[in-house]
């Protein structure tokens, strides 16, 4: 092993720079998530320990180390390894090129890890070089590392070209934004014809006996606004490790029918673990919701989700919900109050660019005091987004089957719902306006009762969103 002489070429490029030029990050809906470069790896990760099956003929360790910097360079990442062997069978090679070539190497698999710790090995050996500190940097930002990622960008901004600069710059510029306090506001306009959710039935049959419903039994109309407001920080504590908390006021109003109306304020606090590939996370939560004027009731509980890049074209994500509901109202409390299990699995796919398919399976549990309204509920959903140019649209079905665990008290038997729903939504980005961007949804829900003359219903409506994040 000879004393390290980095060879001139590497410290005046980049080879992930070359590999990935920076762009926005791209992520799935509601998974923030580190930059998804298109890039070209080999289909399967050589073995570096493994015998290579022809050792090149090349005693002359000056052209090895040509050869291995064009391999980089080129991103010949199932050659590397064959040239990396030959060139440490010399009696004399520089350990600080294997370091670098490894590094280089490992980030082509994607293997965050492995490439970090040979580019640290690199800097530990020459600190002031300045391109691997900024390869490193860069490194450390897709793994979602930010805080090391900003001290070594940080570090090395002012060694590099003045484009390089400019690059870094934007670099710091991102992780700043995402470190901040992020607020979200929406708009929507409500008009609906069923606002208590009740069966358009005029009378109740029981046992052969027809009864009729008085007016407030039958679906009311209502017109008004949905509204939410609500800020959320996740704060690097170190390496991949987060805190994320947020706070988020939202609600309905209904000015022709206001004991309808709702609010809600809901606080979490919680960890998450991420990197280039993956999140897992834990966040407790609190909710105080209003029916009305008064208090109607609380909620508090936890959730645990997680999220996995399978490929990069496919992105797995799950939650489990466990959460407690408490009526302010003593005798409703008495009836309704309990706890909710749910969980949800969502496969979503970027078949192509403009094109994104998901699929999810949902199962909950509900268990209240009074065993009639206790119920477990199993469903799915399918379905579309479309991007093409300045649109954008999404299109989404659904159904769900709900047993109830005790009788009915009225009807002796118990209730099974089956549920049905559909969701569209329109945009167009060149109506956006100061960052304020309005969508046109329509929304339809159908729900088929063994016990119509209370349960069965359906409702369809339009309605503008106006939705801003800052």
């Amino acid at each position: 092993m000879k004393p390290s002489q980095f060879p001139v070429t590497l410290l005046l490029t980049s080879p992930i720079l070359l590999a990935n030029p920076f762009t926005d990050p791209v992520s799935f809906e509601r998974l923030s998530q580190a930059v998804g470069f298109e890039q070209k790896f080999a289909k399967k990760s050589a073995d570096l320990t493994a015998s290579p099956k022809a050792v090149l003929s090349l005693p002359n360790p000056q052209s090895l180390e040509a050869q291995i910097n064009q391999a980089i360079i080129e991103q010949q990442w199932q050659r590397l390894p064959t040239l990396l062997q030959t060139y440490q069978q010399q009696s004399h090679y520089d350990i600080t090129l294997v370091h670098y070539a490894l590094g280089a190497f490992y980030y082509g698999q994607q293997r965050y890890p492995e490439a970090i710790e040979h580019y640290q090995a690199v800097l530990a050996q020459q600190p002031t070089l300045a391109y691997p500190r900024f390869d490193l940097g860069v490194m450390l930002y897709e793994n979602q590392q930010y805080r090391q990622a900003t001290e070594q960008l940080t570090m090395t901004k002012a060694n590099l070209a003045p484009p390089m600069q400019q690059l870094t710059e934007r670099y710091l510029a991102r992780m700043a934004e995402d470190k901040s306090w992020q607020p979200d506001f929406s708009l929507q306009y409500v008009r609906t014809d069923n606002v208590n959710n009740a069966s358009s039935s005029p009378v109740v049959n029981i046992n052969g006996r027809q009864f009729v419903k008085d007016q407030a039994s039958l679906p009311q109309s209502a017109e008004g606004f949905r509204y939410g407001i609500g800020v959320s920080k996740a704060h690097n504590l170190t390496g991949n490790h987060y805190l994320n908390g947020s706070v988020h006021y939202s609600g309905v109003y209904y000015w022709d029918n206001q004991d309808y109306s709702e609010q809600s304020l809901r606080f979490s606090l919680g960890y998450q673990y991420r990197n280039a590939k993956m999140g897992l996370g834990i966040t407790p939560f609190i909710e105080q919701n209003w029916l009305g004027s008064p208090r109607y009731s609380r909620l508090f509980g936890a959730t645990l989700h997680g999220y996995r890049y399978l490929t990069p074209k496919w992105i797995a994500s799950s939650r489990l919900t466990h959460s407690q509901k408490r009526y302010h109202d003593s005798l409703t409390a008495s009836r309704y109050d309990g706890f909710k299990n749910s969980g949800a699995l969502t496969l979503r796919w970027q078949a192509v660019r403009s094109w994104q398919i998901f699929a999810s399976i949902e199962a909950n549990r509900e268990q209240t005091k009074e065993k009639a309204s206790s119920s477990h509920k199993i469903g799915g959903t399918l379905g579309v987004i479309y991007r093409w140019k300045h649109w954008g649209s999404e299109l989404s079905g659904g159904y769900a089957k709900r047993n109830f665990e005790g009788k009915h008290y009225l009807y002796g038997y118990k209730r099974v719902d089956n549920e049905y729903r559909a969701n569209w939504s329109l945009w167009n980005e060149q109506w956006a306006w100061k960052g304020l961007m309005p969508k046109l949804n329509f929304s339809y829900v159908k729900i088929q009762s063994n016990i119509p003359d209370f349960y069965s219903r359906k409702n369809g409506e339009w309605f503008l969103t106006v939705e801003k994040r800052f």
